[in-house]
C-alpha cells in the first residue's frame, strides 16, 4: 500500500531538492498525484536553474511556403558604370566591285591660243638620198670660151687676141677661165661634160655646191679671197602652163652664188667651193639648169658678177 502524501511531506520533499540542488525521487514517499506533481515541478525548476520552464524540444518539419507577396516598388537607378576599352579593329572587307561608268560630261569650251613660241633652232641637213636614175643624155655643153653661154663666138671671148675664138681662149695662161659647165635641174652633173668643175651637190631644193679644182692654174694666178674671183651665172627659164609653142608662160628666175671656201695653198689637191641658189620671183628657191663660168684674178676686173 502507497502512503498518501500529504502537504507538509510534499514540502520537506521540495525543501530538500531545493537545498541540494538535486532530484529527489519522492514516489516511494509519497504516493498522491498531488505530491508527484509538485515533487517534479520542483525537481524540473531546479534542473532548469529555477527558470520555470523545460528545454526546447527538437526542431518540427519546415511549413508549407506561404503566397507570394506584391511586388515592391522599383529601387532608384544606380550610377552609369566606366566606359569599357576600344575593341580591337576589325579586318578590312574585301574590296567592293567596280561601279558601272557614268555618262561622258560635255564637252568644256576650247581654251585661248597659247602665245606662239621661240623659233626652234635649225635642224641639222639631212642625208643626201639615193641617186635617182640614170637620165637621157643632155645636150653638148658649152664651150669653155663661151663666157655667156648663147653658143655664139663674141668678140670679147677672144681672149688671147688672135682672132679666133677656140679652146686656146680656155688654156691656163692665155686665158682667165678657172671652170665652166651646165648643170641640171637635179644637179647630176658629169665632170667630163665641162671644164674643171670636179663635182656638184644637190644639197637641197634649188640648192647646189659645185666644187672647182684649181690644180691647173698657175701659182701666182690662184685667188686667195673671193675678191680674186668672177662667177657668171645663166639660168634656163622654166615654161608653166604648157608649152612655150602653146602660150605657156616662162617663169623668171635668179642666180645667186657664194664662195664657201678656197684652198690654194700649193700643196696639191686645191680647190674652192662654190654654194649656188636659184629663186623665183617669189624668191623661193626651185631647181632650175644653170651654167656656170668661174673666172680667174685676170678676168675679175671686167667680168659681171653674177650675184
Amino acid at each position: 500500500m502507497k502512503l498518501r502524501s500529504s502537504p507538509v511531506i510534499g514540502l520537506i520533499c521540495l525543501t530538500s531538492m531545493l537545498a541540494m540542488d538535486k532530484t529527489i525521487d519522492c514516489k516511494d514517499l509519497a504516493a498522491s498525484g498531488f505530491l508527484d506533481a509538485l515533487v517534479l515541478g520542483a525537481a524540473t525548476d531546479a534542473a532548469n536553474n529555477g527558470a520555470g520552464q523545460q528545454a526546447p524540444g527538437p526542431a518540427g518539419p519546415q511549413g508549407p511556403q506561404g503566397e507570394k507577396g506584391d511586388q515592391g516598388d522599383p529601387g532608384p537607378a544606380g550610377a552609369d558604370g566606366a566606359d569599357g576599352k576600344d575593341g580591337v579593329d576589325g579586318q578590312n572587307g574585301a574590296d567592293g566591285k567596280d561601279g558601272a561608268n557614268g555618262a561622258d560630261g560635255q564637252n568644256g569650251a576650247d581654251g585661248e591660243d597659247g602665245a606662239t613660241g621661240a623659233r626652234g633652232a635649225t635642224g641639222a641637213t639631212g642625208e643626201t638620198g639615193p641617186a635617182g636614175e640614170t637620165g637621157e643624155a643632155g645636150a653638148n655643153g658649152l664651150n669653155c670660151w663661151d663666157l655667156n653661154g648663147n653658143g655664139t663666138a663674141d668678140e670679147n671671148e677672144d681672149r688671147n687676141g688672135d682672132g679666133s675664138v677656140d679652146a686656146l681662149d680656155c688654156q691656163s695662161g692665155t686665158s682667165d677661165v678657172i671652170a665652166r659647165g651646165t648643170i641640171p635641174p637635179n644637179g647630176a652633173f658629169d665632170p667630163a661634160n665641162g671644164y674643171g668643175i670636179l663635182s656638184v651637190t644637190r644639197l637641197n631644193t634649188g640648192l647646189y655646191r659645185v666644187v672647182v679644182s684649181l690644180d691647173d692654174v698657175p701659182a701666182a694666178e690662184r685667188p686667195v679671197v673671193q675678191a680674186d674671183l668672177a662667177i657668171l651665172l645663166t639660168v634656163e627659164l622654166i615654161e608653166i602652163g604648157g608649152d612655150a609653142g602653146d602660150g605657156g608662160l616662162a617663169a623668171l628666175l635668179f642666180a645667186f652664188y657664194d664662195v664657201i671656201s678656197i684652198d690654194s695653198d700649193g700643196v696639191g689637191g686645191d680647190s674652192m667651193e662654190v654654194e649656188v641658189q636659184i629663186r623665183n620671183i617669189t624668191n623661193t628657191r626651185t631647181d632650175a639648169e644653170f651654167s656656170i663660168a668661174v673666172l680667174g684674178p685676170t678676168g675679175a676686173s671686167s667680168a659681171p658678177m653674177a650675184q
